[in-house]
């Protein structure tokens, strides 16, 4: 008797992410409306990924898979921060650049 026909993972996982994108809308689409909010701001791209690292450090307690991964990247940007500041290019503004249609 044949075995019936497994999907491979990548099938699986575009069955996934089909099934998913019919009802929310994706990390990248999600990241794109607060794109536009943030070029209409006069905020740096420092501004930003302070914010970022800062605000991934609060939703630990609800999100705690992401502690780990929050914690190292609040330690990247406390280095820059201290220990490279003349790298800190606070005066780059963000740029307009291609992103995903919303």
């Amino acid at each position: 008797m044949d075995e019936p026909s497994k999907k491979s993972l990548k099938e699986l996982r575009e069955e996934l992410v089909a099934r998913v994108d019919k009802t929310k809308s994706s990390p990248s689409q999600r990241a794109a409306l607060v794109y536009k909010i943030l070029l209409e701001s006069d905020l740096s791209n420092w501004d930003v990924v302070c914010f970022c690292a800062e605000y991934l450090g609060l939703m630990i307690e609800t999100m705690p898979h992401i502690e780990k991964l929050a914690k190292e990247l609040s330690q990247l940007v406390y280095t820059q921060h201290y220990l490279m500041e003349e790298n800190i290019l606070e005066q780059v503004k963000i740029k307009p650049v291609d992103v995903p249609p919303s």
